[in-house]
């Protein structure tokens, strides 16, 4: 991306990743585009993490999808009261743990640019109220909102941005079934990446297929006991 195109205008898609007080982690708003070619699970994949101190934010290229390359750029954050329209404390799902959100805009470009704050910040407010309905309706939120994009300067009047850029993340270019729409946690320090969690729960059920096994054969112990007792 050059100089030029990076001042430049772009248009910009807002996504939005959360947790609800029962739900799991979710893709709660995603670009139309994702939702129409069933990618939204691309986001959860691509855009995650531990959350950011203001001023940070995060950038990835995805490339090869069924819709061309984008790329995702976004903050994670811990939610406030004032994100679901209340006040008090943060708010906790029903464990206790506070609840991070990851908010940020796709843009349909090869390479993942930068943008100043307040492009991120016109996204949050995209999304803001699918939040709420989303904290409210929890276990029956519907889906994916589909966001449409808004056209601004890469460089407007907000601050600059301290950027990550992470890894290229390329795929096979081939559709996700709409069915995948999305309900898997992205990375960050209260839940662990996906696949940690996928690896934890095989390593429960090779315990309890363990502790099965074990109890079978205590078992056996005690009916040949007895009934070596009763001969």
């Amino acid at each position: 991306m050059t100089s030029a195109e990076s001042a430049g205008e772009a248009d910009f898609w807002p996504f939005l990743i959360s947790r609800g007080r029962r739900s799991g982690f979710q893709v709660v708003a995603a670009p139309d585009f994702l939702c129409d070619a069933g990618l939204v699970d691309l986001l959860w994949e691509t855009a995650g993490g531990s959350p950011m101190a203001p001023g940070q934010a995060r950038r990835r290229a995805v490339k090869g999808t069924a819709v061309g390359d984008f790329a995702v750029l976004f903050r994670v954050r811990l939610a406030e009261a004032a994100d679901l329209g209340a006040e008090g404390d943060r708010p906790r799902d029903e464990h206790g743990r506070p609840v991070p959100v990851v908010e940020g805009v796709v843009e349909r470009a090869a390479q993942a640019g930068t943008v100043t704050d307040d492009v991120l910040g016109r996204g949050a407010e995209e999304c803001a109220g699918h939040l709420r309905e989303f904290w409210r309706a929890d276990l029956a939120w519907p889906g994916p909102a589909p966001t449409c994009s808004f056209h601004v300067r890469r460089t407007g009047p907000g601050r600059p941005l301290d950027w990550e850029l992470l890894e290229e993340r390329r795929v096979a270019p081939r559709p996700v079934p709409p069915s995948a729409g999305g309900e898997r946690a992205p990375a960050s320090p209260e839940t662990g990446p996906p696949k940690a969690e996928a690896r934890a729960a095989a390593g429960r059920r090779r315990a309890y297929a363990a502790l099965g096994g074990a109890g079978m054969a205590v078992a056996a112990v005690i009916a040949w006991a007895v009934g070596s007792r009763n001969r």
